[in-house]
């Protein structure tokens, strides 16, 4: 299922929801992705020299020289494609083999992307303007911010798409340009604001071949020779009730393989080659659980992590804060401990 998933990433420059995949990851060995990042790999970049702080590349045509429109130009937020350079301090190297984007290669981008079939647009939006922007959209989560230093935030090249072009063509055109550390688009913006907000903690069971710690913890106590069993409907059920009985919890909802694989359907209906890679009996089952305002999140969800038959617990709110880390700001950081 890993293999799969990375192959059908890397093919499509997509990612996939945090609440829905997140607990096929294997820890302890080389993952498709979430720290969240599904092959995502952020990065920061050398300011062209003598640019604006952002330069709007107007483009007139294929084979056509790409031309300054305005040196105050803004760059747009969200962009259509944002493709983030190398700084050579990335956590993964595979991109950037450790290497910054020389100055030759980021002006060399600004040709290369504005060239790309469906591209109007190309905007450089460099550190200093990168790490305001960041610092703007995450204030209401101060304790990123502190943990964000200006050198985490990557400058990029933001692309507005012509009307009616898709991005995905576009980003994985701009993966293979040297100076790239990481792409991301709309798809995956557009997805993570999809996510239901009336769910704030998913619980994930243990399923079928899992091999996370803790349902390997599970199947052992159990004193079982056959493994692969998954959770069982006797401790799916006395779940469902401790949860319902926790203080603050208003809403308990059971998620199984056929409605998750359904709800990731609906998600991601533009990326077939994902949806080819993914199959129903490799989606979770899960409790999508609703706090009373006001309830400890955090609190609960560290409860629930001990329950046995349970393999991962996941905060929503926090969660798609980090992710949108990497898909909106290009920010390779893991920041695995603010959400456990």
């Amino acid at each position: 299922m890993e293999d799969r998933l990375r192959e059908a990433l890397g093919e499509a420059g997509a990612t996939v929801e945090v609440g829905t995949l997140r607990p096929l990851m294997v820890p302890d060995r080389r993952r498709f992705g979430v720290n969240m990042r599904l092959g995502l790999v952020g990065a920061a970049a050398v300011v062209v020299a003598g640019a604006a702080t952002v330069v709007g590349f107007t483009v007139s045509g294929a084979g056509e020289e790409v031309s300054v429109a305005s040196a105050r130009a803004q760059a747009p937020d969200p962009a259509d494609v944002s493709v983030f350079l190398c700084t050579g301090l990335e956590e993964g190297k595979q991109a950037c083999q450790g290497r910054a984007a020389t100055e030759q290669q980021t002006k060399a981008l600004a040709e290369s992307l504005g060239r790309l079939p469906g591209v109007a647009k190309v905007f450089f939006e460099d550190r200093r303007t990168a790490y305001e922007r960041f610092r703007k959209a995450v204030a209401d989560r101060p304790d990123i911010v502190a943990r964000v230093k200006a050198d985490d935030v990557p400058a990029s090249y933001r692309i507005t798409l012509e009307p009616g072009a898709r991005p995905e063509p576009v980003s994985a055109a701009a993966k293979t340009l040297p100076g790239v550390a990481m792409v991301s688009d709309r798809t995956m913006t557009d997805a993570a604001a999809a996510v239901p907000n009336k769910v704030d903690i998913s619980v994930f069971l243990c399923v079928g071949s899992s091999d996370l710690p803790s349902c390997e913890s599970y199947e052992a106590s159990r004193k079982t020779s056959k493994r692969g069993k998954g959770i069982t409907a006797e401790d799916t059920d006395a779940l469902e009730r401790e949860i319902k009985a926790m203080p603050g919890v208003q809403k308990v909802t059971f998620e199984d393989q056929q409605q998750a694989y359904k709800r990731f359907k609906k998600a991601y209906a533009g990326n077939k080659t994902l949806l080819t890679a993914v199959k129903v009996t490799d989606m979770p089952l899960s409790f999508r659980v609703r706090l009373k305002a006001g309830t400890d999140s955090a609190k609960v969800a560290a409860t629930l992590r001990t329950r046995p038959g349970v393999s991962q617990v996941v905060e929503q709110k926090c969660s798609l804060a980090l992710f949108r880390l990497m898909a909106d700001h290009g920010i390779s950081r893991t920041f695995t401990d603010v959400c456990n």
